[in-house]
């Protein structure tokens, strides 16, 4: 059982890289602020890109020595969520959300927060694919994910960052949608480079005729050379889940709901990074109602019961780019 210091509130924040700079200064303001009113110390540390380390790698350093310092997570690395050997593990460690921060029923009805209520999303990243309109007619396009699998694709089609959430997201979705044959097939077809970004831009040169990207980096209305594609399966999902450990102080809680699923940082989800925010009365991206909101969500009952060393596997196997 691992042990947690619960009288300040110690947070660890590695969320939307693409909004970081704004989220990582309002929470600032804030915790400053429910500290001068509140009385509550909150201490947000922050990871990712620029930071000292990575979320997953600090978490499962401290998990190993039985002391996670942390009693609030909020990430977009779903692998600390969805890995029995990080905070799945852990469950009945946490408590339950569910009834006190709000969901979409969009979201609720795909099942996208843990049943017990313990893992909640505050917003859903979407991956999409992309193809170059120079290089393929529209009828040519891939239309769904199963068609990149197809032999004909093998070598023409990127996806980017394997240790990224996208990455991530991208081949679990694949890997749910169509087995270990199809993850073996995506090793076969797809080629790796370092992001999401170098995906669009490969792309975008006629590098490659497709790729994988995640919505917020096409814009939702595309670019010159660029087209995007909703998958017939649908956009696969990446996301942004929040835990507080039952040790955690009072105001937890409160400080997440004002601040994280506040209208202002929903509507930033939302209007700068495409996501699906959680709060319903919140409006999601034009293109994502759309689409009627289809996406792929992993069940968690698949989740649970998956080896998750098998990904680890896939990604050594990437033929990669430059």
């Amino acid at each position: 059982m691992m042990a947690i210091k619960n009288d300040n509130l110690e947070i660890y924040w590695s969320n939307v890289c693409i909004l970081k700079k704004i989220e990582k200064d309002k929470l600032s303001s804030w915790a400053r602020q429910w500290q001068a009113e509140r009385g509550l110390d909150v201490n947000v540390n922050f990871f990712g890109l620029g930071e000292e380390s990575y979320i997953n790698e600090r978490i499962a350093s401290e998990l190993q020595k039985g002391d996670l310092a942390a009693n609030v997570v909020i990430s977009t690395d779903i692998n600390i969520f969805q890995n029995k050997d990080l905070l799945l593990g852990q469950l009945d460690q946490f408590q339950t959300l569910k009834g006190q921060l709000p969901l979409r029923s969009e979201l609720a009805q795909k099942e996208i927060a843990h049943p017990s209520g313990c893992f909640q999303p505050c917003a859903v990243a979407l991956i999409i694919m992309i193809y170059n309109n120079k290089l393929l007619k529209e009828t040519e396009k891939p239309a769904s994910w199963a068609a990149t699998l197809e032999p004909a694709w093998q070598g023409k089609v990127v996806f980017g960052g394997a240790e990224l959430p996208a990455g991530q997201g991208f081949l679990r979705g694949m890997w749910y949608l169509y087995g270990d044959k199809g993850l073996e097939q995506c090793v076969k077809n797809y080629q790796l480079v370092s992001s999401p970004a170098a995906v669009l831009q490969a792309v975008s040169k006629g590098e490659f005729v497709a790729g994988v990207v995640p919505l917020a980096f096409t814009g939702g209305r595309g670019l010159e050379d660029v087209t995007e594609i909703w998958p017939q399966e649908g956009a696969l999902s990446v996301p942004s889940y929040v835990a507080i450990h039952k040790d955690a102080p009072r105001g937890a809680v409160g400080f997440v709901k004002e601040t994280l699923f506040s209208d202002e940082i929903q509507q930033l989800y939302s209007q700068n990074a495409l996501l699906v925010p959680a709060v319903p009365g919140v409006s999601p991206p034009s293109i994502v109602a759309e689409n009627d909101f289809k996406m792929v969500c992993p069940q968690w009952s698949w989740i649970e019961q998956a080896d998750m060393g098998k990904l680890d596997e896939a990604v050594k196997q990437f033929a990669t780019c430059k």
